[in-house]
């Protein structure tokens, strides 16, 4: 498993728009990662990512072949 967490000292993040702010990182989910955050108004917000390693759990569709690399 591969962690990022990202953190600045900005204006923060209200807490009621957390379910807002991962709409576009629904497919990190479904490559089994996950993402959370946690923040304070006028202090900082930190992102953290967990990215699974290999392709165990990745389905037989979820794959792609390195067609590329073979050409290369």
């Amino acid at each position: 498993m591969v962690v990022l967490e990202v953190s600045d000292t900005g204006i923060g993040i209200p807490e009621f728009a957390f379910p807002n702010i991962f709409q576009h990182f629904y497919r990190v989910e479904s490559q089994g990662g996950d993402i959370t955050v946690t923040s304070v108004v006028n202090q900082e917000t930190t992102f953290k990512y967990w990215f699974p390693t290999g392709c165990e759990h990745l389905l037989i569709d979820q794959m792609c072949s390195n067609k590329m690399e073979k050409q290369i």
